[in-house]
């Protein structure tokens, strides 16, 4: 089966399950040419989603190595790639699309869409939060993934944001909403 995912200026390259290799130029997807490409909030996303489908396609290679191949745009640790993988394999159901609402980020300012408030927006963060219910580690790292590129094509328009920051606009709240209340 062809997974219709793709970005950049090739879009021929997309996997085929369950074997995962590319369709265009049969390399284990994802490959150089798709990983040339620029990762944004959609494809981050389905790349998630996608590793998690590979987990259970790819049962013959270890999961975090899995997790590590589909989740290029983020560097992961051996420790990360395990939480991931496990947190992954744990879900029964796929992750939900985060494309569905309407405040996103607006590239390369990094502003919302709808409200045009610095993304993620209280709006996009309640979203955020729905989506990835249950799924914390999941959750903190797209959000990395995004102060990541945030930070780089901020710098790319000559803006130096502190990475103090960066991590309270991305991270921080995700944290503080994640974390469990003490009483």
């Amino acid at each position: 089966m062809m997974i219709p995912i793709t970005y950049g200026a090739d879009a021929s390259h997309v996997p085929t399950r369950p074997t995962w290799d590319c369709t265009a130029c049969a390399e284990p997807w994802p490959c150089t040419e798709y990983r040339s490409g620029d990762a944004s909030m959609q494809i981050v996303g389905a790349l998630i989603y996608l590793t998690q489908l590979a987990i259970r396609d790819m049962r013959y290679l270890p999961a975090p190595e899995v997790v590590r191949r589909f989740v290029f745009c983020t560097p992961l640790s051996d420790a990360d790639a395990r939480a991931v993988a496990l947190d992954l394999m744990r879900s029964r159901q796929p992750l939900p699309d985060i494309t569905r609402t309407r405040h996103t980020p607006m590239r390369p300012l990094w502003g919302c869409s709808a409200c045009r408030k610095d993304w993620p927006c209280g709006p996009a963060q309640a979203a955020l939060l729905r989506v990835y219910e249950g799924e914390p580690d999941a959750l903190v790292m797209y959000l990395g993934a995004m102060l990541a590129h945030a930070g780089d094509q901020l710098h790319q328009l000559g803006q130096r944001p502190h990475p103090a920051t960066l991590d309270q606009r991305f991270l921080a709240w995700a944290r503080d909403a994640i974390r469990p209340a003490v009483t």
